[in-house]
């Protein structure tokens, strides 16, 4: 059962309007217009759409990104009445929900993270949004932090390691804490999101045993707010202060009972330092003061500007008469620094107008920090960290967001600074950081405070250990090898990982701005699509079974090459979810507002096929019936919708679940139980098909906005995206059937890269309850024949096996094999299915010298296809034939400039270096690359190209010119060994390759990658050659020639790299010869097989050293 605390609110002492921060610009406007009414989210949606027609949305910190993530996320708490549902709701909700029915919750939901990362490739890296932090005054060693969406953390070791003391109230969020300085046991914190709503308020609650419980207090909000600070009287503990929305309260018995003195919406409070009598207060436009503990007060304007907006307070005990106040306007315009020197009586402004705030979002982020031992010391923070040393006379800026190698660095967005003796803390979007040395630097204390608002999530096809995902400001971050990496910058949205290659991962920025694509599972990120329009906040993603990238806009999209196409027509307008069938890549579904449609044709034609009374959040396929297809809509009260015929119709299946937004939906694949979960705007439920109930699947599960559900069927496994606690995963249970067998894993014996070994491996799993004897095999080649044969297995229930489809004799190039596995009265179709790209690379023989006049090298490409290696003459205005002659070469795009955001590769031959004395890479290259900012370098694998390492250094003569790293000015791809700028004149390049130890087989790739804008012509390269000397004067006769193509319909050419002569002889499957010729010699040669029937035939090659015979097939 899903854990909630207990409690209940029965006598609420205080009511306020749980929106988006009323000091935002335009809902200053509509508060005026309501005038006490609570507006509707149409209403705020309009009102903050109305504002963003005049003002430009698409400057850094213009406020627009929190008003529309806003916008997103409070949608899904929309009532029936249009105003949104506030914490009192919610917990009811959830109250009655533990007594619905009495089905049995099997989850045990576990944290995976991001609980730290490493920066790979994001401009503003960052794990989550922090609100505030203390230090405990007795026990310098224990910190409290509040978070929007992730509750109070706590933290006993100074920031090391933090541990999350809220996870089951109905409403996590914080924003205010306070810890008593006479009894560190007793920490009251303020719930809810002082700065976006992102969650409500519950009002203040209490612990009495340093955060291990906590219990309500006397200040309770019925209909949410929020709560900005908490303050305790040093000199006496039973005296409280509140500021709020909804007004200023103070307790006298230690929050059991609590007054409010003062009916508005209040920002900011700060006791006078040494006389906690009087207290200092700002509004969104006043600033007052109380001399009687805030029994009263007193409006201050003297000195004062009239176009006063949002302040917050600064004071410090080095003199406590000054007052400190950083002001905004309405149109939250920087208006400036002022200062009191007689006890807030009075104001002089301090700034000469330099711009500390560079954005216009002061209403979302708004920091004010006095040193407490130099009263002229003063922090501001909005966008970045500015310090003045001169009481605000004058100011230096600290550090800048999108420069995170700066040791200052602190993100972008600040809410907060606050100063503990001589530790500082900025508390930002991107988490927590601390300075000792007066905001010289600054350390992330961050990592394990698993407090990530993620969008959306996706899991790898194979292991759902693979996790990418976009977060709210903290861009893309995807997990690998037990490791978080943070791969990109911006909002994070829609994410995806290549169902064919993990290691290839991507996502959206807000709006469908770019694509940002990692192929290392994000140790870096290597190129990046600009999207083709502007999409929804969330454009929606999907990727179907081969890998290939849709794209939801006005149209539908697909990434060929390095690019969009529109696939689709146009709709009516942006498309808000997309959905591809997960048995059929040519059935996808799109909802447009409240209108499901569906093609049949891969995208190029839609159909409308249902209209729902609101407008669609989440569409789900069932995996293992295509007729069937889930749907919910918006709103607290959206409901569940089921189809058994593709869409065509639908049944009303929402049954027992709770008014709460339902965000996503997932089915779960190969179980006969077909269980449905939905992923809610408090926990997850799942759907018993059965009973036609709903049950809590949320055991120790946060109570957290649920924004994205991804399930694994390989290891069973359902992976939760929050909005405030990162990532969570639970076991699933699937009930078997009593026959099934399904496809795990097609596998090559190498690697990536086959080395004239073309065997592929079917790893086969028993996923039923009894014994499988044998199973048909059906696979095909580039989409050709299939091939069909039946094989002997014994495989016991939840048995694996192996069989192996040998001698497939592919070419040189990049090959598809399909497979498909069936038994007798198996169960599930949907898993027996699978494909493999396999590269099929040549043979390299040491001493032999590649010219490229009729051999060819393996070649692949990522992103702009004008990227690609080709064979060719060079024909570019500055690399071309005067340069190289009029021989072939291999160039990157061979007649003129490379393509932008793409990687090209072009390998080698798979090499033998054991009998190798002294081996040495040779090559002549010529190169025109665009100096400091794309970059070409060699690489090299061992194990097929399953790893690849970086050939030789900048430090090796006759080889790299350039040993940069990325600097956040430029050379953002580069990785301290390359080739960037320009050589254009074929210049002989060596590398010895004594290092890699004499390895059985090495293969050795070009890789060029370019960034997203300016071109050169890359790079020609031409004698490509390993010398070395032989341990044995004999050379293999199977690396002396290669046969292609082989099956052929008739011709193969004889591709020989020796020296010496030979002969060849062709037989039939009854050993008749069909064809010879002797005394060959030259490089390549025709066997014409036109005139004989289909079938195998066998060719014998012999030198005078020996002969060895391979097949033919005439197709």
């Amino acid at each position: 059962m899903k854990k909630l605390f207990s409690i209940l609110v029965f006598i609420l002492s205080a009511s306020a309007i749980a929106q988006l921060g009323a000091d935002a610009p335009w809902m200053q406007e509509l508060m005026l217009q309501k005038n006490g009414v609570t507006p509707t989210y149409e209403e705020i949606k309009a009102a903050g759409e109305s504002y963003w027609q005049v003002h430009d949305k698409d400057a850094k910190g213009s406020g627009y990104k929190p008003f529309m993530r806003w916008v997103d996320r409070a949608e899904a708490y929309v009532k029936a009445d249009g105003t949104l549902q506030s914490a009192l709701d919610i917990q009811n909700e959830l109250q009655q929900d533990l007594f619905k029915n009495n089905l049995v919750d099997n989850s045990n939901w576990v944290p995976v993270g991001p609980f730290s990362f490493t920066a790979t490739g994001s401009w503003s890296p960052g794990q989550g949004r922090v609100n505030t932090l203390v230090v405990d005054p007795n026990n310098s060693n224990t910190y409290y932090m509040g978070t929007p969406g992730g509750g109070a953390w706590k933290s006993t070791d100074a920031g090391t390691t933090w541990s999350p003391i809220t996870d089951f109230l109905s409403q996590i969020g914080t924003s205010a804490i306070a810890v008593d300085p006479n009894n560190s046991n007793v920490v009251y914190i303020g719930t809810g999101d002082d700065d976006a709503g992102d969650t409500y308020s519950i009002g203040m609650l209490k612990s009495t045993d340093a955060g291990a419980t906590f219990n309500t207090t006397g200040l309770t909000f019925s209909r949410g707010g929020n709560i900005s600070e908490i303050y305790i009287d040093p000199n006496n503990s039973n005296n409280i202060y509140i500021s709020s929305s909804s007004g200023f309260y103070k307790s006298t018995d230690a929050g059991t009972t609590v007054t409010r003195t003062f009916n508005g919406n209040v920002k900011d409070i700060k006791f006078k330092p040494g006389d906690s009598n009087v207290i200092y207060m700002a509004t969104l436009s006043q600033f007052f003061k109380s001399t009687n503990q805030g029994a009263t007060w007193t409006q201050i304007t003297s000195g004062l500007p009239t176009n006063q907006g949002r302040s917050v307070i600064g004071v410090s005990p080095a003199n406590s008469s000054y007052v400190y106040l950083l002001i905004i306007d309405s149109s939250a315009a920087l208006v400036g620094v002022y200062r009191s020197n007689d006890d807030g009586v009075s104001f002089s402004k301090r700034d000469t107008g330099t711009d500390i705030l560079e954005s216009s979002q002061g209403w979302y982020d708004l920091a004010l920090e006095v040193s407490p031992t130099n009263a002229e010391t003063i922090y501001t923070g909005c966008l970045n960290v500015w310090k003045s040393t001169s009481g605000g006379s004058s100011f230096t800026k600290i550090n800048s967001w999108s420069n995170s190698s700066q040791a200052a660095y602190t993100h972008a967005d600040i809410h907060q600074i606050r100063q503990f003796g001589n530790e500082l803390f900025v508390l930002s979007d991107g988490g927590v950081y601390r300075s000792t040395n007066a905001a010289a630097s600054f350390t992330d204390l961050t990592s394990s405070a698993q407090i990530g608002q993620f969008y959306r999530i996706a899991v790898g096809k194979q292991s759902s250990a693979d996790i990418a995902g976009g977060l709210q400001d903290n861009g893309g971050f995807t997990r690998s090898a037990s490791s978080w990496k943070n791969y990109y910058g911006a909002d994070g949205m829609e994410s995806g990982i290549d169902p064919t290659d993990s290691n290839i991962r991507y996502g959206f920025t807000q709006r469908g701005g770019g694509l940002y694509i990692s192929t290392n599972g994000g140790n870096s990120l290597s190129s990046s699509i600009n999207g083709p329009e502007q999409g929804n906040w969330i454009t929606p993603m999907k990727t179907d079974s081969r890998g290939t990238i849709y794209a939801g806009y006005s149209m539908l999209y697909k990434v060929v090459g390095g690019s969009f196409t529109a696939v689709s027509p146009a709709f009516n307008s942006n498309i808000d979810v997309l959905e591809i069938d997960p048995n059929n890549d040519n059935v996808i579904y799109a909802a447009v507002n409240e209108v499901l449609y569906r093609s049949i044709d891969a995208g190029a034609n839609f159909i409308s096929i249902f209209n729902f009374p609101e407008n669609i959040s989440a569409l789900e396929v069932n995996a293992n019936n295509s007729s069937i297809v889930y749907a919910a809509t918006r709103f607290s009260d959206g409901q569940v919708y089921k189809s058994t015929n593709q869409g065509a119709s639908f049944s009303n299946i929402t049954s027992n679940l709770p008014n709460l937004g339902k965000n996503t939906l997932v089915h779960q694949a190969l179980s006969v139980d077909e269980p449905l979960f939905v992923g809610t705007t408090v926990g997850t439920y799942r759907y018993d098909e059965s009973a036609g109930l709903w049950e809590s699947f949320g055991n120790n599960l946060p109570n957290v906005n649920i924004r994205d559900l991804e399930i694994n069927t390989n290891d069973n496994t359902l992976t939760a995206g929050t909005y405030g606690r990162g990532i969570w995963q639970t076991a699933v249970q699937r009930v078997a059937p009593n026959t099934d067998v399904k496809l795990v894993e097609l596998l090559t014996n190498g690697g990536d890269i086959a080395c004239g070994n073309n065997a592929v491996n079917i790893i086969l799993e028993n996923a039923g309850m009894t014994a499988i004897n044998s199973v048909d095999i059906n696979y095909s080649i580039d989409g050709g024949t299939s091939v069909s044969q039946q094989t002997s297995v014994s495989i016991a229930p939840q048995g694996i096996a192996s069989i192996t489809i040998p001698g497939l004799n592919l070419t040189l190039g990049t090959h598809t094999i399909d497979v498909i596995v069936t038994t007798i009265n198996d169960y599930f179709i949907n898993n027996n299915e699978g494909f493999i790209e396999i590269l099929s690379n040549s043979s390299g023989v040491v001493n032999d010298l590649h010219q490229f006049e009729n051999r060819a090298f393996l070649t692949s490409n990522e992103g702009d296809p004008f990227s690609a290696w080709q064979r060719g003459t060079a024909n570019g205005a500055v690399l071309s034939s005067v340069i190289t002659g009029s021989t072939n070469v291999y160039g990157t795009n061979i007649s003129g400039p490379y393509g932008n955001n793409s990687t090209s590769y072009l390998y080698s031959g798979c090499y033998d270096l054991s009998n190798a004395t002294n081996p040495v890479l040779s090559f002549d290259m010529a190169f025109d690359i665009e100096n400091n900012w794309d970059l070409l370098y060699m690489e090299y694998s061992i194990d097929g190209g399953g790893n690849w390492n970086i050939l030789g250094s900048a430090a090796d003569p006759n080889w790299y010119n350039s040993n940069r790293f990325p600097n956040n000015s430029n050379c953002y791809n580069c990785i301290g060994a390359q080739w960037t700028g320009s050589s254009t004149i074929l210049t002989n390049y060596n590398l010895s390759l004594s290092a890699l130890n004499n390895p059985t087989e090495v293969v050795f790739r070009y890789v060029l990658r370019t960034d997203q804008s300016v071109t050169n012509e890359g790079a020609v390269i031409d004698n490509f050659v390993i010398n070395g000397t032989l341990s044995t004067q004999s050379t293999s006769l199977e690396d002396m020639f290669s046969i292609y193509p082989n099956p052929s319909a008739g011709v193969f050419n004889i591709a020989w790299n020796a020296a010496q002569e030979f002969d060849y002889s062709v037989y039939d499957v009854s050993g008749k010869k069909i064809a010879a010729r002797k005394k060959n010699s030259g490089t390549t040669h025709q066997v014409d097989l036109s005139g004989v029937s289909q079938g195998m035939y066998f060719i014998n090659i012999s030198t005078a050293t020996g002969s060895v015979t391979q097949k033919l097939i005439v197709r």
